[in-house]
């Protein structure tokens, strides 16, 4: 069916218009790099049709039968389908058997490719590679295929799909997350990659033969480089191999410079992050999104340093997931696929050659040469850095010259050869505890006090290149601690390298070199005021409890019945029991489960050619305790505890042993004085064997850092959803500085957690959040890593998030009219202060208004709210009463009845009442006189409105004349009360 619609289709297609696609406008300039070279970017994105469908904005890719079907890359057209992919080398794919049906391009595959027993580093399921012309830059990458993500792999210019899909670390000791992967769901494919080239190519590659994949839709949109934030530090990453990773402690003694750069850093001026791993170089860091995800984490003025060579002269350069190149791959490695993409993102690559390996056989008086014979690596890479105008440091060369001005012994010493007893880490073979699984001196990989001098060398060629006017060195240079400067001019290193001692440098005496510095360093054992260490002096009893104490942070007491002088091994033995069970309440990790265990492929941090070797080397002694010729010589208050200690591996013979082979002695020689070396070996044992497993090996003891939030005080409550919260960083450690931060919230007592931040590599001290909703209930915690990797505890801060502003109600003594002052108290819908009426909140009013209360919550949200009062009514009423007669005559002892016209009048809250309050007289009822009769006010209804009321005309023949008094009282509706009093008189 699908041949059918593909020559049906053809008629169609022939009739559409190829548009543009491309800009060709001159692409605008965003900034520069330290180099002075112009960054530039597309202002549209790239989107291509595969289709029948026309889509606004897209261009679409015509399937056109007469002209050979899928169209072929074309320079002058941008886009097309190749042969070959651009991968390294080349990964054929195919374009004649591409077909359309109108919904897409498929490709169909009978048969795949795969070398045997290399089945996943030299694979090929061929399938279609549509190429894109596209300048260097990063895109975010869209696929919609027309086949399913299980049957379907999408890559990027040969990058390794399934490298990028997961998660994790990149680091061994998982400080530095994975931030840029693959999402594949369905038939959406997304990718944020970072293009060195002037095009790009999308794979589509099917996972199962016979079973259709193809493409509907690309689009790529350019994603501009990001500019420091104000406030933040720049950032220098380094990249490389095994010699450049940061080890852990399941790995000691082996090192990188990558780890041990960064305290030659000021890290209040710059961060230090370090992406190498093992196992990698130029092609395996680009394959598999290692070179990709510093790109995408990087800014503007940010540098990188690159360092490969040791696995490129691998000789799987043809797999297509090997790590191997030629000298013609590596050049374009450098040129055309890591300068281009580190400088269009606005970084500033600074190369280094890599150091030239070590024969592990040399003999005393070898005069070592560059190991890169076959391959030259380093004379390529100086050469592009030449040509390209980029920043090199040689330490290639420059390490020849060390090794050679310290000597055969003393370089030997310093790089991965190992003996029984030296350190319980481990390599992928097994247990280094008894010596070297792969019984080798490793002259590739080395420890600790070598990597500081490569690191010592970096930093010196950096001053020194930065005086010679190499701006990109004097700007690095800048960043360096001031006596790290200082000491690269000089090179007087003793204020910065106080662990070195003048006497264990070179020759024989370098032998434990490595232990010895540690030990210095760690404040466990010292030098004299000469700066010497005196190795083969005999080391004392006291000595020896002092140190051990020290290392394991024990009692000197744990140690009591030991009498001082020459430390004997047998003794020795006893204390590191002592001291094992003081410490240890179970065996550590390096005692049990790792014992020959290694990553699995696949995991970043997983380098399947790292000394490999039988599997399951065992920790614990080769040789039985029974086994153990000289035993008997054991003083016997001492045979048990040195037992135990042996059969913990804590003593081992030193008679017999052999770096570079994994060997025991049968004698442990219980008589023989311990020199200082060799304690310092039992030590540095010790030292490791008390660290977790999964942290970085160049740890001294560190004092974890001090997180203080500074923006808000405990139980405060906001008015803004994107609170900024502040903290401030201390530490104990001289120089120690913040490296991270992570920033938490929750609104349920951390049952959940609302927002987290991660933990971010960055030294700023304040976050944004964003989005937190109204809630009393929030709880923020806040803490901080310092540059060794110790996280401080949280700080906690409870606080609300309220934006809404508070309301409140007014309540009123009375709302009846009154004719006393009315009180108006609000009632708030939440806790506020009053912030005028001095604070109160309640307000008198002696007379009718107005008065509006200002109040504002606990989060600074204002309100407002109005009291109104028309309710006060201080004014009498008036009253006017008329009386129908006013005078009662004839005097004749005749009730007459007298008839009142009230007039009450109030002009605020109205009358309420009249009531006629009495009638009285001014002569008593029965007065004297002839005719006298009682009972003279009659038919008056006291407190009632009465208008109609009988008087008798009656007074006392001895008086002036009767007065009778009716007195009216009005009240208004406020209780004010108006008397008035009128009179009817009995003339005489």
């Amino acid at each position: 069916m699908k041949k059918f619609w593909h020559i049906a289709l053809s008629s169609l297609l022939l009739a559409a218009v190829l548009i543009p696609c491309f800009s060709t406008e001159t692409a605008a300039s965003i900034t520069g790099n330290a180099e002075g070279n112009t960054l530039t970017s597309l202002d549209r994105s790239y989107k291509f049709n595969f289709t029948n469908q026309e889509k606004p904005g897209y261009q679409s890719v015509t399937y056109d039968v007469l002209k050979g079907g899928a169209p072929l890359y074309d320079s002058s057209v941008g886009y097309g389908f190749v042969n070959e992919t651009s991968a390294m080398p080349p990964r054929e794919v195919h374009i004649a058997t591409i077909t359309s049906d109108g919904t897409g391009f498929y490709i169909t595959e009978p048969v795949f490719f795969a070398e045997p027993s290399q089945e996943k580093a030299n694979y090929n399921n061929y399938g279609m590679a549509f190429r894109i012309q596209a300048p260097p830059g990063a895109y975010s990458v869209y696929v919609k295929t027309t086949s399913d993500a299980a049957d379907t792999t999408v890559a990027v210019s040969g990058m390794q799909t399934s490298r990028l899909l997961g998660g994790g670390s990149w680091d061994s000791a998982k400080l530095v997350p994975r931030k840029y992967i693959v999402e594949a769901r369905g038939k959406e494919w997304k990718y944020t990659y970072v293009n060195g080239r002037d095009y790009l190519d999308i794979e589509i590659e099917p996972n199962k033969t016979m079973i259709p994949v193809g493409i509907e839709e690309i689009v790529l949109q350019p994603i501009l480089p990001v500019q420091r934030e104000d406030g933040t530090l720049p950032t220098i990453f380094t990249l490389g191999d095994s010699t450049v990773k940061s080890y852990i402690f399941n790995e000691t003694p082996m090192s990188g410079w990558g780890q041990v750069i960064d305290p030659m850093f000021n890290l209040r001026k710059v961060n230090v992050i370090n992406y190498s791993m093992g196992g990698r170089s130029f092609k395996s860091a680009y394959t598999e999104g290692r070179l990709n995800d510093i790109l995408m984490s990087g800014k503007i003025g940010d540098y990188l340093f690159i360092q490969f060579g040791h696995n490129d002269e691998s000789t799987d350069e043809l797999r297509r997931f090997g790590r191997g190149a030629t000298e013609a791959m590596y050049e374009t490695y450098i040129k055309e696929i890591y300068l281009p993409a580190i400088r269009a993102r606005g970084m500033i690559p600074v190369l280094v050659t890599p150091m030239s390996r070590v024969r592990g056989d040399a003999a005393p008086g070898y005069v070592y040469t560059n190991s890169f014979m076959n391959r030259k690596f380093p004379d390529i890479m100086k050469r592009s850095a030449q040509e390209s105008g980029v920043t090199l440091i040689d330490l290639n060369s420059e390490s020849i010259k060390y090794y050679n001005e310290i000597g055969v012994e003393a370089t030997t010493a310093i790089v991965m050869s190992i003996e029984a007893g030296e350190t319980p880490g481990m390599t992928s073979g097994g247990s280094y505890a008894n010596g070297h699984p792969s019984n080798k001196v490793d002259g590739t990989h080395f420890k600790e006090a070598l990597a500081k001098q490569f690191a010592r060398i970096i930093v010196t060629e950096l001053v020194k290149m930065g005086q010679a006017g190499d701006t990109t060195s004097a700007a690095l240079a800048s960043y360096l601690k001031e006596e790290v400067a200082s000491a690269a001019l000089t090179g007087g290193w003793s204020e910065v390298f106080t662990e070195m001692a003048g006497d264990t440098t070179t020759g024989e005496d370098a032998y434990y070199r490595n232990q010895i510095e540690k030990l210095i360093q760690l404040k466990v054992m010292s030098k004299d005021a000469q700066g010497n260490f005196y190795p083969d002096m005999a080391m004392t009893v006291s000595e020896f409890v002092v140190s051990i104490s020290k290392l394991m942070n024990v009692e000197e007491s744990t140690f009591a019945g030991y009498p001082n002088g020459e430390l004997s091994r047998e003794v020795m033995g006893a204390i590191l029991d002592d001291a094992y069970h003081a410490k240890f309440t179970s065996k550590p990790k390096y005692m049990t489960d790792y014992n020959g265990a290694s990553e699995a492929p696949g995991d970043p941090c997983y380098d399947p050619y790292l000394d490999p070797a039988s599997n399951c080397v065992m920790y614990y002694p080769l040789v039985s305790w029974e086994q153990i010729t000289d035993t008997a010589q054991i003083a016997p208050h001492l045979v048990s505890k040195v037992k135990d200690a042996y059969e913990l591996g804590l003593i081992r013979s030193e008679k017999g042993i052999s770096r570079g082979k994994m060997v025991n002695g049968t004698e442990l020689e219980p008589q023989l004085t311990v020199p200082r070396e060799k304690a310092a070996k039992t030590l540095y044992f010790m030292w490791v064997l008390l660290q977790a497993i999964d942290v970085e090996n160049d740890v001294l003891p560190n004092t974890p850092p001090v997180t203080t939030q500074s923006s808000y005080i405990d139980g405060q409550y906001l008015n803004v959803n994107t609170p900024t919260f502040t903290w401030s960083f201390s530490d104990a450690d001289a120089g120690d500085a913040q490296r991270a931060y992570q920033v938490q919230g929750s609104t349920d007592n951390w049952q959940t957690t609302a927002f987290d931040t991660g933990e971010v590599i960055e030294t700023r001290t304040s976050y944004e959040a964003s989005a937190m909703q109204d809630n009393d209930n929030w709880s923020i915690r806040i803490r901080t890593m310092d540059t060794r990797g110790a996280w401080s505890e949280w700080a906690y801060r409870r606080l609300a998030i309220d934006t809404t502003a508070p309301t409140a109600k007014v309540v009123y003594s009375t709302v009846a009219m009154t004719n006393h002052d009315v009180i108006a108290t609000i009632e708030p819908n939440e806790q506020v202060t009053i912030t005028n009426n001095n604070g109160a909140s309640s307000y008198t009013f002696s007379q009718n208004g107005s008065f509006t209360f200002e109040f504002m919550d606990r989060a600074g949200n204002t309100g407002t709210v109005v009291a109104s009062v028309n309710n006060i009514d201080k004014t009498a009423p008036t009253l006017r009463i008329v009386l129908d007669k006013t005078k009662l005559l004839p005097v004749n002892h005749q009730l007459e009845t007298v008839n009142a016209s009230i007039y009450a009048d109030d002009g605020m809250s109205g009358i309420d009442s009249v009531v006629l309050a009495s009638i009285t007289s001014n002569e008593p009822d029965d007065g004297l006189g002839g005719g006298d009769k009682p009972n003279d006010i009659q038919g008056a209804e006291y407190g009632t409105l009465d208008t109609s009321f009988m008087l008798r005309a009656e007074r006392a023949a001895n008086g002036s004349g009767r007065v009778y008094t009716i007195t009216y009282t009005a009240t208004d509706k406020a209780g004010n009360e108006t008397t008035v009093s009128v009179t009817v008189t009995v003339p005489r």
